[in-house]
């Protein structure tokens, strides 16, 4: 960190490289706030868990509009690797240089706009069956390499899982019948079982050490 941008309080353009996963973050901040880290979300989830991985480079100092213009120029011949090799989703404008206000017009014609058109391009359209087997075939034997659940681990790692705190809808008589006839007559291969014994074998059983009476009272104290 160069603190003589802090004392002398200078607009700044900065870098933040994650050598974890090899992503960056570009940004720019006024120098008025000394513990700024960035605005991007994603990237504050990693950083929160792991900043020891995180280092920042001062690319240029000076006044608020030419780092605010500089920050605009670097990012858009970087627009490419948004959201893959860098952080950046999408190209940010300093709210220091302009505060935006849409009149009443303006956001009544907006919201028309979107509740006409779908969220999504792809919202509501069904693949047909000949699209569904090629991807069905296309996927099959598709394995994450090590090195790939690694980073997929450290990327998810702090974010609360997307049902959390949600009460699931009770499943309908429908719903439990087709759940119902799709078990019926499954039996299990005589590989897929040696595969699960084999993978049960140094598992530690959840109840081991405990005795019967914690088992039937959980808030028993033995």
């Amino acid at each position: 960190m160069q603190t003589s941008i802090y004392n002398h309080k200078k607009s700044f353009v900065y870098l933040w490289r994650d050598r974890v996963l090899n992503k960056y973050y570009l940004g720019y901040s006024n120098g008025k706030k000394p513990n700024y880290i960035c605005s991007s979300k994603p990237m504050m989830i990693q950083y929160k868990v792991r900043p020891q991985d995180f280092k920042r480079r001062i690319l240029a100092t000076g006044t608020v509009k030419e780092m605010a213009l500089l920050e605009k120029r670097l990012l858009k011949s970087r627009r490419e690797h948004f959201g893959s090799r860098y952080y950046n989703l999408a190209l940010s404008f300093p709210m220091d240089m302009v505060r935006l206000k849409h009149s009443e017009e303006t956001r009544r014609k907006m919201s028309i706009s979107r509740k006409r058109s779908p969220s999504s391009w792809n919202r509501g359209k069904k693949l047909s069956e000949e699209t569904c087997r090629k991807l069905s075939i296309a996927h099959k034997g598709m394995k994450h390499s090590k090195e790939s659940c690694r980073k997929i681990s450290i990327a998810l790692t702090g974010r609360p899982a997307w049902n959390k705190g949600k009460v699931l809808p009770p499943r309908s008589e429908e719903t439990k019948r087709k759940i119902s006839e799709s078990l019926k007559n499954h039996i299990v291969s005589e590989e897929t079982r040696r595969k699960m014994s084999e993978a049960h074998k140094k598992q530690v059983p959840w109840n081991k050490g405990l005795k019967l009476k914690q088992l039937l009272h959980p808030m028993v104290l033995v």
